[in-house]
């Protein structure tokens, strides 16, 4: 037997691309109302107040003069940018173009960096005012504590129905807009294990599909979670439990409860993205995508906020 046959081996790599498990894309921002904006602000909305009808006016009497209050929203632009590069040296190495898998990549980052938006907004403080200088921070009125349904519990039944109660009490028209929860896996969980959402004698349709719950009690649950993203602490509200308030260690989640109409997204611009050579670097190839947006609350009356034990 040759002993130099072993110089005729080779080595074989994989042209196999697969990206790490996470979120991809957008989930969160398309169930906002949407706005496109330029400049250094964008006014989202201008807020017609209640007011109240005289009743019986007197005979001959003066006109009655009520003033109904106004407010503006207003939206702010926050920008998320990725770049990357591939150095010529490597490509030559390789046995794939990286570009595309790395355009993915950063598409699937910006994406959850726009939910982030979103996220931060459910609870965070909503500007007003003629300039948007006024602070409006979230209601108490509006939350469903922990212990609603059992101590210090999770998801629940109970939880779902307060929500609701308090959605329709601002009388808004539950039926014209569609209302949504953002649950992570472990809310997802709770909910399997309530009777009245899985059990077929307490709904008109099956509402496990495919083993996930899509919809009960007309909210629709979407499932959102990046918890350990790049070794990096978001500040969307279902991120790691032990970043939200309630002191380290906390276990307390806090989960949105909102109606399409509640929220806003706003753009400037579209997402950008490029794939381009640098000549200050040698010609190497940047992959570059950056996007501009922002999200805010129209009404508090619009958005719950349902505290869980996600242990």
């Amino acid at each position: 037997m040759s002993f130099a046959v072993q110089q005729h081996h080779v080595l074989q790599f994989s042209t196999n691309v697969e990206h790490v498990l996470q979120q991809s894309g957008m989930r969160l921002a398309p169930l906002c109302m949407q706005g496109r904006y330029t400049g250094k602000a964008g006014v989202m909305l201008d807020l017609i107040g209640q007011t109240t009808a005289q009743r019986n006016r007197s005979r001959h009497a003066d006109t009655p003069l009520i003033s109904i209050p106004g407010d503006r929203r207003w939206v702010f632009p926050q920008s998320y940018t990725h770049a990357e590069l591939i150095d010529n040296l490597d490509i030559t190495r390789m046995l794939l173009d990286p570009k595309s898998a790395y355009v993915e990549a950063q598409a699937n980052a910006i994406g959850r960096g726009a939910d982030d938006e979103v996220g931060a907004a459910f609870f965070g403080a909503a500007l007003t005012g003629e300039n948007g200088t006024v602070s409006v921070a979230f209601p108490g009125a509006q939350q469903v504590g922990v212990n609603v349904g059992g101590a210090s519990s999770g998801l629940n039944v109970p939880k779902l129905r307060a929500a609701r109660r308090l959605l329709m009490a601002t009388g808004m028209d539950m039926a014209r807009d569609k209302s949504y929860v953002a649950i992570s896996a472990v809310e997802h969980d709770n909910l399997l294990g309530e009777l009245q959402v899985t059990s077929v004698d307490y709904n008109e349709k099956p509402v496990l599909v495919e083993g996930r719950v899509a919809q009960f009690m007309g909210f629709n649950f979407i499932h959102v979670e990046w918890n350990a993203y790049n070794g990096a602490v978001p500040v969307y509200p279902l991120s790691q439990p032990s970043i939200l308030p309630g002191g380290s260690g906390s276990t307390l989640r806090n989960i949105p409860v909102w109606v399409e109409s509640g929220m806003h997204f706003g753009r400037w611009g579209d997402m950008v993205n490029r794939v381009d050579p640098r000549p200050d670097k040698n010609y190497n190839t940047q992959v570059f995508a950056e996007m501009i947006c922002g999200a805010a609350r129209t009404q508090e009356g619009k958005i719950v906020q349902i505290a869980c034990n996600s242990a």
